[in-house]
This record gives structure tokens, C-alpha cells and sequence, in this order.
């Protein structure tokens, strides 16, 4: 093998020029030796927590490992050497120990030899040379230096001929081997210097995969590194400094390096105060961090956040398990983990990795972030595997659990028997008719006070055993859990017939329902995750035949998963040997009347052979640090009281920079029997607007939001509002088939269904669909004649192509391809304009903002709308009267469907108004909580089950009946309900950016948000 020269072709690094004028001499000296060299070649500890870089380093057959060091000096540049020291002078260091330098770079080799093969340090002779390429042997001797005991052996100007450079190494060494290395040692030590690979191959690329930490020493040794860290950024690995000064622009151009800042690539922290340490740290890829973390002058650096670095480093076949409180910024740590895997795992494909999400939007929103993401990077490095990636997203699965569970069910449905092409529907009236004719069975022909039902009318206990069946389905319960639910004793002769009519109907209802879903190859929401959980325990190994490798599964919001979705994941960690990231924060499990388990975490960690790595997420980014070490004291208190699950690991701490402008927190009393609250509330509310407009500089958020506990609550505020000319936006939960885009579709459906009957049509034509202005007077004289008013429609508002043109095409189209085409039309111009005209004097700028806002939603009601008719209904075999009355249906019934997310204005103009579940991940300028007195718990129809869904308790308000299992049952769940009453107001508390103002009575009322802030207000003390 004739000799070997790699580059790692490091631009702009300081010397680089002299390090050149050397690699050029040894390329001629060194061209016919059997030999490796490399110019710039990294050398990390075997614990990764230290790099060294020789200038050159050489690895020859015979002559043994060689190190030059290369000081690009002149002779006036040094003042002295004094011993290892040399002191320089209109240099950019001060100071240096050249020969040291190289000696502990050789020893850092040689360990690393050590680690590859025993006993191979001794076999390799040892040699060191410091190169002077602008001084000539002249200029040396004449300042003596060549006299000096301490003075290394030289590699000057002159001698940097081929015979020069050779003399000049073989002259010196460090120390010398008498024992020559076999041919399979040499080909070993070659091999693992040059990486196993083609040696044209640039070397740090398989050292540093994804990342480098650096924690620096000094400014000197940073000034000599940064050339290194300046390659890698370039080549898309994340550069992180940790030092205790700030970075200057000379060592760190904003040209160069604020572009990968803003890409995530390049961060640097400065410490709070200084420190030292005589070397600089560094981790590649995370390796061995967890101690490097532990030390004391660590946590100089506040900033730097220890725990999203932990957990984007873990190693790749880990199950994380991840508390992320409120604003930890747990969607950028999941972004980065998935970063940290494709780099890690270069076969990894996007489609192998799963991630669930919460909501539809979430789903939008995360994909939107991981394009983002890879087309930052690769914008900035032009690398194409980042172009790929982005590209590959498309077939990424980030989705919410029922689409997951759905995708899994079409593939293995087969198991439980349905076809491939399996449908969801809602099934609302056909589960109604099987609990009527349940019912009737049951009851026969004997009256209902005969069968100990006395008051009760069938359409009540119709509407009983729904609601219960609904319970016992968010529950997860199949058909073989609910036959055997014990029912236990009863209070009363009637209560133990309610027992007897509740263990009848129940498995058999289930049992006809599963029946039909088969029949017709259909499933609703609720089944999805159920049937998927059933398949992966009556069948685990279908799950192999699923066309997704399924390597990682990240599943978002954990906190609110219920007992099925928990068991699910576990059976795919399980089956699939996928390796798990689930977030979440139990304080913020606030979905329990869904059937969310906030013990969730708990319960998949049993359930999870392999275990998990937990970390939790505690810098806040989002609320100032005044207001998070004021509430602390609350949450706290609440975890004193078994009401929260708060601990040290919970605790957010305030980022150094999210001191904002504004900084309040404050509780206002109010006298609830002397109606001050409105008042009050509408004051401070003008009071917030004008702080933000006045504020300076600018906040980065402007936005004031009211939250409530309930839609009722939020209706009470809109009127307020309103009566005070105060603009308003609701964003409440289950708006949806309420909404105006809905039931101006209804009415368009019902026209189409009854072109005859001219109410409909006039319905229909108030519309946004169409451009008739139909004034009701000039109807009058028509006296209400259902053929004269269509034929005056017909002749003055062009009827008959606006409207029954479409009539026809629906005698002979498709209802989908018809309904589309009409959709297609402009709506939104309509209905901006309809908006616009109902203000005599013109809107206001705030109003403007809210019409666009309020068009834009009608529209993305209406596509989501015509989604969930796809879902329902076949398109070619769709009717409309199928559609009419299933929308009639869902209009009096549905509370659960949210309106689809838009992007929202940022401004103060406009209050929004949101409940605390739909203000979840969002975050606002002032948060203003009015409503502290609501009772947690009030009386109603429940059904209550035991932990392990065994046992079953019911009580029905009418009668107050009630079985003693509800008896027990009922005091565990008035503790439930506290900690989740709990759990909504620190959500609510946390939602703030700057101000966060609550709103309480004079004296806290139990049972109450008022109880839980009594002990900070009660005896007049205010905060």
C-alpha cells in the first residue's frame, strides 16, 4: 500500500495556511510509504466526553504513529519558551504549550488503540514534532533557541523537503518500539483508524453523527476549535457550546452561523458566572451524558435545557416515558427525537415511525412542524437526504388514535370478521332502535308499573339506557366484559328491578349491535380502538401482517388515554418490539368523562416488559417567571392536600428569558349576591386592552382570553360582552352540528328534498348559497299560497336555474356529485358580503377581523362537514333523505363534534371566549378566569365502575334509585372529581403569558375552584 492522504478540508481555520505548507511536505516525503495520513484528524476519548485534533497525523509501517504540530509563527511572534510554555506576542493567543498539546493527543490515541487491541500501545513507536514553517533554522539559532533544554525538536522552513521532513522525524520520538507489528496488526490498526471504510471517506462524518456538545475551557482553545464545529454545522450535526464568556462576532460571524441558529443546528448557552475546567468536554451524539450532567458547575447554565437533551439523545432502542408540563415545549423535543433517529438509523424510513396525536388538528399541526423542520435543515445544508425526508412525510403516519386504530382495523379486520373495506359510521338511530327493541322484549306487553318501573315512560328508560350504554362503551367494555359485570345488591324492590333490566338489556344490545356492524361491515368511533385491542389479544400475530414496520410509536397527550388505548400500545411494544415515546402531563389529564385514566403512565410501565427511561420537561417558555414562582405556591398547597400530582420533577421553571413586559397575577373578590361580577369583569377587561396596545416594547402575543369551565358559562360572558361592545370569539367544545355552516346545509338538503313546499325553499334561499334577497313583505299579499310563492320565486329570484336546475341533476346524478358541484360555487364572497351589510354604519377594524375569521371558519365547517358525510354514507348509493336525517338527527343530539381549527388573529380587539378543554396547547396575553363558583358535581343519571371495570354501580335522579355498589363506589368518585376539578384550573392557570387574572367570591364556596384559591384570599388577603 502506497501512502494515503486525507483532508478533512476544514475552511477558514486559523493556520490553516501554515498546517497546508506542512501536509504538502509530507505528502511529497510520505507518497511511497505504507502509510495513512491525515491532515485535521479528531481523536474523542472512549467515553466521547473530550476531543483532541492533531494537526497532522501520520500512522506509518515502520516509523510508528507521528504527530506535528503546526504554529503558523513568525520568530518575532515569540517572546519566550519556558519549558512547555511559549509566550507569543501580536499573536492571536498569548501563550501556548505546542509540544504538551501533541503529547496529549498522542496519548488520547493510543488509548483509543488500547480500547481496540490489547496490548498494541507497545508495539507503535512514538513520535512528536512541532512545525515552524514561516522560521528559518537561521532565525531559530540566532535567538538560541536551539540551546535551550526544553526546546522540542523542530520541523523549520528549510527542512520541509521530502529528505528533510523524513530526517527530521526519524531524528526524535517519544518513545520507541523493539517489537515490530504482525501484518494482521497492521492491517487491525489501519482499519480502525481509517473507520473499516473507503479511505477517501471524510472521517468525521462516522465519528459525529448527529450532534456535538462542547463545553469550552478557555477562549484560546475555543478560537482553535471553531473551525471544527464551523465543518459540522455545514454538513446539517447540531453544534452545542456550553462556555463561560459570550461569543464574540469575530469568532462567530452572523453571517455564517445565525442561519443554522434559526434551523436548531447551532446554539450556544453562557454561563451564569464563570468557572474552569482544563480541557474542553465533548459528547458526540449524547453518548455518556447522563454524567457529565451530574456535575456541580452544570447548573451554571439554566438555559441549556438538560432535559429535552436527554431525552433527544436517548439511545435509540429506548422507551421514553415523558412529563412534559405546561409549556416545556414538548412538540419541539418529539421533533428533535424523530431528528436524532433518522440520523442515527440512516435506514430508517418515516413510514416505520407512528405517531398519535389528540386531535385532528394536532395531527396538521405536527406534520406542518416536521416539514418545517426538514426543509429548514436542508435549506441550510443542501443536504437531499433532508429533501427526502421531507418528501417521504407524506406517507408518514401522524394521526389521532381513532385514525390509527382505523388503518390497523381495514388491514386486520378480517380477524373478527369484516371485510377490508370496512366503513365508520355514527350508527346514532340504529343504536336508539336497538334499545327500543331491546327494551320492548324485555318489557312485552306488561305496563311498566307492573314490572316495577311505576313514573318511569319507555322514552325515559329508553333515554337512560343510552346514556348508560354510552358510559359502558367510553369504558372500552366488550361484549364478554359486560356479561359478566357484577351488578350487586340493590336497595329497594325497584332498585333490584332496574339491576334485572339492566343485566338483560346491556350484553344483548351489545350483541345485536355487533351483529349489524358485521352485516353491513361498519364501525363506530367507539368501536375502533375496542375491536383493534380485541384483535391484538384474540390474534396478537396479525399484527406482523400489517404493512407498516411500525419501528417507533410516539403517542402525544398519553395523560388522556383510556384503559383500551393503554393496552393497545402495550400490545404493539409487545408484539412488535416497537420501541414507545409517550408524553404527557398527568396534571393535565383532564378528559376522565371521556374515560381517560390519568394514571396512564403507571399503567403502561407494568404492562411494558423492557421498561422505560423517564425524564420530565420543566423549563417553561411560555409564562413569565414572576407569575410560574407565585402559582407554584398554589400547586404545591393543592399536592399537600392529595388533590394534584405536583413534585419537585413537576415544578416549571421560568426560562432566564421569559420576563415579560407585563408580569401580574392578581385575585379580584367580588360580592356573588350583589351582581358586581359583570361590572368588574368588563372593566378589567377595557383595562387589559389598553395596557397591550400601550405595552412596550410589543408583546410576541396580544391575545385576552376569558376561560370558563362550561358552554353555558361562555354564553353568559358573550352577552355581557356584547351588551358592552365588547367583540367576542368562541371557541367551546361540540359546536359543531350547531353551527351555522350546518344548519344552512340542513336547510339546503331539505330543500332539495321538498323543492315543493316553499317554507323549505325560502329557507334554503336565506342562505349563503344563494344570492336572493327575499324581503318578506312582498310575500305578504300571497297569503301564504304555497304554488304562488314559488312561482313569484321562480320570477323575480331566478329560481329555476339557481335552484331547480340542481333539483333536476339530483333526479339523475349522484347526491355526492351534485352536492359538490354546488358547494364549488362562492360562497364565502356571499357571505362576507351578507356579513358587511347587517352594520348600518359600517364595521369597526376589530369587526372586520371577526367577519373574516367568522367566514373562514363557515368554510372549513363545511368541508369538514361533507368529510364526515363521505364517512357516513356510500357515495354512489347516498340518498338525501339519508343525509337529512341524519343530519336532523346530530343537530338535536350530537355535543361531542368540535368545530375544525382555524388560525386566529392575534390581536386585543377580540376577546376570545374558551372552555379549558379547548384551551389546551394554546396560550394567550391575559388570561382572565371569571367564574370560580361553579359546583364541581351536581345530581344526575351515572353509571360508576370500579378500577378493574368489574364492578358496576348506577343511580337515576329521577327516583333517586340507586344499587349499593353506586353506594361505595360514589364516595371514590367525589374524591375523583375534586382532583379533576383540580386539574382543569391548573390547566386554566397555565395557559398565561403575562397577566393571569382570577376572579372569586368574598368567601370560598366548597366544592368549588373558589375552595381550592380559599387559603390564598380568605381573611382579606388578596395576591
Amino acid at each position: 500500500m502506497l501512502g494515503k492522504f486525507i483532508s478533512t478540508n476544514v475552511k477558514d481555520k486559523k493556520g490553516s495556511k501554515a498546517e497546508n505548507i506542512v501536509w504538502d511536505a509530507v505528502n511529497d516525503a510520505f507518497y511511497s510509504r505504507e502509510c495513512i495520513a491525515y491532515l485535521n484528524y479528531p481523536i474523542f476519548s472512549r467515553d466521547f466526553n473530550s476531543r483532541k485534533e492533531p494537526d497532522i497525523f501520520i500512522l506509518d509501517k515502520e516509523l510508528g504513529a507521528i504527530i506535528i504540530e503546526v504554529k503558523g509563527l513568525k520568530i518575532d511572534n515569540i517572546v519566550a519558551i519556558q519549558g512547555h510554555k511559549w509566550i507569543y506576542k501580536d499573536f492571536y493567543l498569548d501563550e501556548g504549550n505546542p509540544y504538551q498539546q501533541a503529547e496529549q493527543q498522542m496519548y488520547s490515541l493510543i488509548d483509543c488503540l488500547k480500547g481496540q487491541q490489547e496490548g498494541i500501545g507497545t508495539k507503535i513507536t512514538k513520535r512528536i514534532v512541532v512545525a515552524l514553517p514561516y522560521i528559518t533554522r537561521a532565525e531559530w539559532e540566532a535567538r538560541g533557541f536551539h540551546l535551550l533544554p526544553s526546546a522540542p525538536m523542530v520541523l523549520l522552513k528549510d527542512e520541509l523537503t521530502s529528505k528533510g521532513v523524513l530526517d527530521t522525524i526519524i531524528s526524535t520520538y517519544l518513545s520507541k518500539s523493539s517489537t515490530l507489528m504482525s501484518v494482521k496488526e497492521w492491517e487491525s490498526i489501519i482499519g480502525f483508524i481509517s473507520g473499516g471504510a473507503e479511505l477517501e471517506e471524510d472521517s468525521d462524518e462516522c465519528l459525529v453523527k448527529y450532534s456535538y456538545l462542547y463545553i469550552a475551557s478557555t477562549k484560546e482553545r475555543i478560537w482553535g476549535d471553531i473551525a471544527y464545529m464551523k465543518s459540522l454545522v455545514e454538513k446539517g450535526k447540531k453544534v452545542i457550546i456550553l462556555a463561560p464568556f459570550e461569543k464574540t462576532i469575530t469568532w462567530f460571524p452572523v453571517e455564517f452561523f445565525s442561519k443554522y441558529e434559526k434551523a436548531y443546528l447551532f446554539q450556544y448557552y453562557v454561563s451564569k458566572q464563570e468557572f474552569k475546567i482544563d480541557e474542553p468536554v465533548v459528547v458526540v451524539d449524547g453518548e455518556s451524558a447522563d454524567g457529565l450532567f451530574a456535575e456541580k458547575w452544570f447548573e451554571l447554565f439554566p438555559s441549556f435545557n438538560k432535559g429535552q437533551y436527554l431525552i433527544e439523545h436517548a439511545s435509540v432502542d429506548t422507551n421514553l416515558s415523558i412529563t412534559a408540563g405546561a409549556g416545556t415545549g414538548k412538540t419541539t423535543v418529539m421533533i428533535q427525537r424523530i431528528m436524532f433517529l433518522i440520523s442515527m438509523k440512516p435506514d430508517l424510513s418515516l413510514k416505520d415511525i407512528v405517531m398519535i396525536t389528540f386531535t385532528r388538528d394536532s395531527a396538521q399541526e405536527m406534520k406542518k412542524r416536521l416539514k418545517d423542520e426538514l426543509l429548514s435543515r436542508y435549506h441550510v445544508t443542501n443536504r437531499p437526504d433532508y429533501l427526502e425526508y421531507a418528501e417521504e412525510l407524506k406517507e408518514m403516519n401522524v394521526s389521532t388514535i381513532h385514525s390509527f386504530a382505523k388503518s390497523l382495523i381495514q388491514e386486520l379486520g378480517f380477524v373478527l370478521g369484516f371485510g377490508r373495506n370496512v366503513r365508520l359510521r355514527s350508527y346514532t338511530m340504529k343504536r336508539r332502535e336497538i334499545v327500543e327493541s331491546v327494551l320492548n322484549e324485555y318489557v312485552g306487553n306488561i305496563p311498566m308499573e307492573d314490572l316495577g318501573f311505576d313514573g318511569f315512560r319507555h322514552y325515559e328508560l329508553v333515554k337512560i339506557i343510552e346514556g348508560f350504554w354510552d358510559e359502558i362503551e367510553r369504558k372500552g367494555l366488550n361484549e364478554n366484559q359486560i356479561q359478566s359485570l357484577q351488578w350487586g345488591d340493590a336497595n329497594s324492590e325497584q332498585d333490584q328491578k332496574f339491576n334485572e333490566l339492566f343485566k338483560y338489556v346491556f350484553p344483548r344490545a351489545e350483541n345485536y349491535f355487533d351483529r349489524l356492524k358485521k352485516e353491513e361491515n361498519s364501525i363506530t368511533i367507539g368501536d375502533l380502538v375496542r375491536k383493534i385491542s380485541q384483535i391484538s389479544i384474540v390474534k396478537a400475530d396479525s399484527l406482523h401482517e400489517l404493512s407498516s414496520k411500525m419501528k417507533y410509536l410516539f403517542v402525544d397527550e398519553f395523560q388522556d388515554s383510556d384503559d383500551v388505548q393503554i393496552k393497545l400500545v402495550a400490545q404493539i411494544a409487545h408484539i412488535l418490539n416497537t420501541r414507545l415515546f409517550v408524553v404527557g402531563d398527568i396534571k393535565q389529564s383532564i378528559y376522565r368523562f371521556r374515560g381517560a385514566d390519568y394514571t396512564a403512565f403507571e399503567q403502561l410501565q407494568k404492562q411494558v416488559e423492557d421498561g422505560f427511561h423517564e425524564e420530565p420537561l420543566q423549563i417553561n417558555y411560555r409564562t413569565s417567571k414572576g407569575i410560574l414562582d407565585t402559582i407554584d405556591g398554589m400547586f404545591k398547597h393543592w399536592a399537600s392536600a392529595d388533590h394534584l400530582n405536583y413534585e419537585e420533577k413537576d415544578r416549571l421553571i421560568g426560562n432566564e428569558d421569559s420576563t415579560f413586559g407585563s408580569n401580574e397575577f392578581k385575585l379580584y373578590k367580588y360580592n356573588k349576591w350583589a351582581d358586581e361580577l359583570n361590572g368588574k369583569l368588563m372593566r378589567e377587561i377595557h383595562h387589559a386592552q389598553e395596557l397591550i396596545k400601550q405595552q412596550s416594547p410589543k408583546p410576541k402575543k396580544k391575545k385576552i382570553a376569558l376561560l370558563v369551565r362550561t358552554n353555558n358559562q361562555a354564553k353568559k360572558l358573550h352577552k355581557w360582552c356584547e351588551d358592552h361592545g365588547i367583540v367576542t370569539d368562541m371557541n367551546v367544545g361540540g359546536t359543531f352540528f350547531n353551527s351555522r355552516a350546518v344548519k344552512d346545509f340542513y336547510a339546503l338538503i331539505e330543500a332539495f328534498l321538498y323543492p315543493g313546499y316553499s317554507k323549505s325553499v325560502l329557507n334554503a334561499l336565506a342562505t349563503p348559497f344563494f344570492d336572493a334577497d327575499v324581503l318578506l313583505d312582498h310575500l305578504v299579499h300571497l297569503e301564504g299560497d304555497n304554488k304562488k310563492i314559488l312561482e313569484y320565486l321562480r320570477k323575480e329570484h331566478d329560481l329555476k336555474e339557481e335552484f331547480e336546475a340542481y333539483v333536476n341533476q339530483l333526479k339523475i346524478k349522484p347526491v355526492f356529485a351534485v352536492i359538490r358541484h354546488f358547494l364549488s360555487r362562492d360562497i364565502q364572497q356571499r357571505l362576507y358580503s351578507s356579513e358587511l351589510s347587517r352594520f348600518e354604519e359600517g364595521p369597526n377594524d376589530s369587526e372586520k377581523v371577526k367577519i373574516k375569521q367568522d367566514v373562514k371558519q363557515y368554510q372549513k365547517n363545511l368541508n369538514h362537514m361533507m368529510n364526515l358525510l363521505h364517512q357516513q354514507f356510500d357515495s354512489t348509493n347516498a340518498t338525501l333523505y339519508g343525509m337529512y336525517s341524519w343530519l336532523g338527527l346530530n343537530i338535536k343530539t350530537n355535543r361531542n363534534e368540535d368545530e375544525p381549527r382555524i388560525d386566529k388573529v392575534d390581536s386585543e380587539e377580540i376577546i376570545e371566549i374558551v372552555t379549558v378543554h379547548k384551551s389546551k396547547g394554546l396560550e394567550y396575553h391575559t388570561v382572565i378566569i371569571p367564574f370560580t363558583d361553579q359546583i364541581f358535581d351536581f345530581e344526575r343519571d351515572e353509571m360508576l365502575f370500579d378500577d378493574e371495570r368489574k364492578e358496576v354501580g348506577w343511580f337515576i335522579k329521577k327516583n333517586a334509585s340507586s344499587n349499593q355498589n353506586h353506594n361505595k363506589l360514589d364516595d371514590m368518585e367525589s374524591t375523583e372529581i375534586i382532583k379533576e376539578e383540580t386539574r382543569l384550573l391548573y390547566v386554566a392557570m397555565t395557559r398565561c403569558r403575562e397577566r393571569l387574572l382570577i376572579f372569586v367570591p368574598d368567601k370560598p364556596l366548597d366544592q368549588t375552584w373558589s375552595m381550592q384559591l380559599g387559603k390564598f384570599y380568605s381573611g382579606g388577603a388578596m395576591i
